[in-house]
């Protein structure tokens, strides 16, 4: 089944316009370089036929933090390539439904320095077969909003990736636990307030 999906569930997308529909690579693709589970797709586009009934878009989100059966994209059983591929594939069978906003290349990866690569290949095989939906890029360090200046410099670093034309939204995630985590360790603590931004805060909020 897909990873929290949408169907029959009037209740996650009642009042939203935009959601995204996580789903796992092993799903749709148990066998790399290979052609996509037809069940699983099924099951994704039943997600999204049911998103456009009620007039939400969906954004695809492989929700496997940069793994493949827990094994690192870029090593030697999973190349980076293999990664770049199924984005293309998926974007050939889903690419022209009405609910579809875009492509979410990975939630949260965490590596150590191999994501800007990856997101390069991803994104430019897809724009082989779609160019007009939007590309979701997350940060590297589980693109955590308050690491994202120091940990996504070689990300933004390839002009390609700055090219307006190439429709791509750079995603950070913020938790607000004492670390930022999102682990909420301390059972105890329901909210963490901020004071004034720091100037670091305030340059990369504009």
């Amino acid at each position: 089944e897909i990873l929290s999906g949408l169907v029959g569930s009037e209740m996650c997308i009642r009042d939203r316009k935009l959601v995204r529909l996580p789903f796992l690579w092993e799903r749709i693709q148990p066998q790399l370089d290979t052609e996509l589970d037809t069940a699983q797709l099924a099951l994704l586009t039943q997600s999204l036929d049911f998103a456009h009934k009620h007039g939400v878009k969906v954004v695809l989100d492989m929700h496997n933090y940069y793994r493949y059966y827990r094994q690192p994209i870029g090593s030697e059983t999973v190349s980076i390539q293999s990664f770049a591929n199924t984005w293309k594939r998926i974007a050939q069978k889903i690419g022209n439904h009405p609910a579809l906003s875009g492509y979410g290349l990975m939630n949260e990866p965490n590596t150590k320095g191999l994501w800007p690569q990856a997101a390069l290949a991803a994104a430019k095989e897809i724009r082989k077969v779609d160019r007009s939906h939007w590309i979701y890029v997350a940060g590297d360090r589980f693109s955590s909003a308050w690491h994202w200046p120091q940990s996504n410099t070689q990300l933004i670093a390839d002009p390609w990736m700055r090219d307006p034309k190439n429709n791509l939204i750079f995603e950070a995630h913020m938790y607000l636990d004492r670390d930022t985590s999102g682990m909420y360790v301390d059972k105890t603590e329901t909210c963490l307030l901020y004071t004034s931004p720091s100037p670091r805060d305030q340059r990369g909020s504009r």
